[in-house]
């Protein structure tokens, strides 16, 4: 597994990055020689039957031409048999991204989409004592039922906004 969280680079720069999240050393910084060591690496995992899976956070940031480099990415195969398994990760608005007309054949490789939506009421309480459990809280009623009641509220059950508001509150 790679993950790339750093997604305001450049195509090299992205593919560097991905053989070194695998421990694959490239000497050599130009593009043919990276697809080369990818290819061989990615060759090497599937003759051992390993699943190779390269996950991108925050793939919304991520120019253009770096998406259109995943793209060329997804194209290694062996005989039709994807050598890796891609994921993006990010905010709503990476599917406007791939809406883009430059990206219609990136999108079209995109097998399986999934949006998650804000957590409802009970979602949201558990989700906050869940992470006081992560954190290694002791009384996971720090926050009254009153003040669940209101992060969820101002939350609109947007995790991230969840972890704000409790972030700040715990301060």
């Amino acid at each position: 597994i790679a993950l790339i969280f750093n997604t305001n680079i450049r195509p090299l720069d992205f593919l560097t990055g991905i053989l070194k999240e695998w421990g694959v050393e490239c000497k050599k910084r130009r593009k043919a020689e990276l697809y080369d060591s990818l290819n061989k690496f990615l060759l090497n995992e599937y003759r051992e039957k390993a699943s190779v899976i390269l996950i991108v956070d925050e793939a919304q940031n991520l120019p253009f031409e770096t998406l259109e480099e995943i793209r060329m990415i997804s194209n290694l195969n062996d005989e039709k048999v994807p050598l890796l398994h891609i994921v993006l990760s990010g905010q709503p608005n990476l599917i406007d991204r791939l809406d883009s007309p430059r990206l219609e054949q990136l999108r079209q490789r995109v097998s399986v989409h999934y949006h998650l939506g804000p957590l409802d009421k009970e979602e949201s309480f558990l989700y906050t004592e869940h992470r006081l459990k992560m954190a290694g809280a002791t009384d996971l009623n720090i926050f009254t039922p009153d003040a669940v009641e209101s992060i969820y509220m101002y939350s609109e059950g947007i995790p991230r906004v969840i972890n704000l508001i409790c972030d700040i509150a715990l301060v």
